[in-house]
């Protein structure tokens, strides 16, 4: 949320708790918090090197470079964030014009400019009129990584237009966000044995959340066979087991394992059936 952003970047300014800086600077870069880049580059040359390491690595996730990698310097920093900020705000300006050239040009202009106001630009873009700027506008929050963009994409999934559902999977896989298992596991559950189904399936098993394991398991056994395949290969990517497709080996191993079973590691492989 904005309060909790504003506090993570509040408390990298304060100077006596180095564990609570180090630890905020993280969090915002694993938040994709674009807006905290210049408070980040700040602590480049923080007297904690721990504290330096941590913005570091978090300036390198919001950006796709590393300070010291290419030897930016602050003052190269900030003056590289007022370009990219500028760079945005006419993404931003065009995708609000008329002509539909332009706005899709916008949308694939923003797929790698997380500056304040394109992950937003790009969410409303996925109610455009027209279905290319929709598809280029859900393709780019692929690049994005924007959870604030979770509900309007889920939204997308179900868009007349085959690219445009097909850009919104990809990106919403891309989140990862767990708030969204609920609403994805009801239009898993009563979804209608077809490609918009399966792509909200897929999702769950990206996410990886193990409150989607009993209602994937649940899907497994319906009749229809590419639906029950996907839930299977859904739940290999969950549990980190791979039992095949047939239902029966699923309900087995849920039955044995329901009470004791703890998910995979962050990070682990977790690759679907092949």
């Amino acid at each position: 949320t904005p309060r909790a952003v504003d506090a993570l970047i509040a408390r990298l300014d304060n100077r006596l708790d180095h564990t609570g800086r180090r630890a905020s600077a993280t969090a915002l870069g694993e938040g994709n918090v674009f807006q905290a880049v210049p408070h980040l580059v700040d602590l480049l040359d923080d007297r904690d090197p721990q504290v330096a390491i941590a913005a570091d690595a978090a300036l390198s996730r919001l950006t796709l470079r590393g300070a010291r990698q290419i030897g930016m310097t602050r003052d190269k920093w900030l003056q590289w964030w007022e370009q990219e900020s500028a760079e945005a705000r006419m993404h931003i300006a065009a995708l609000a014009s008329g002509d539909v050239t332009q706005r899709i040009a916008a949308a694939r202009g923003l797929r790698v400019n997380r500056a304040p106001g394109a992950s937003e630009a790009l969410i409303k873009a996925l109610e455009d009129e027209h279905a290319e700027v929709r598809a280029a506008a859900a393709e780019a929050l692929s690049y994005q990584g924007a959870f604030e963009a979770g509900e309007a994409l889920i939204a997308a999934m179900a868009d007349p237009d085959e690219t445009v559902s097909r850009e919104a999977a990809v990106a919403l896989q891309g989140i990862r966000d767990p708030a969204l298992v609920e609403g994805l596991i009801v239009k898993a559950l009563f979804g209608k044995h077809n490609d918009l189904q399966r792509r909200y399936i897929a999702a769950l098993g990206a996410i990886g959340d193990v409150r989607a394991i009993e209602p994937l398991l649940a899907i497994v056994n319906e009749p229809d066979a590419p639906t029950a395949r996907a839930a299977a290969s859904a739940l290999a990517q969950i549990t980190g087991h791979r039992i095949g497709y047939d239902p029966k080996n699923w309900n087995r191993w849920w039955a044995l394992n329901r009470h004791y079973f703890t998910p995979p590691p962050e990070g682990a492989d977790t690759a679907q059936i092949e």
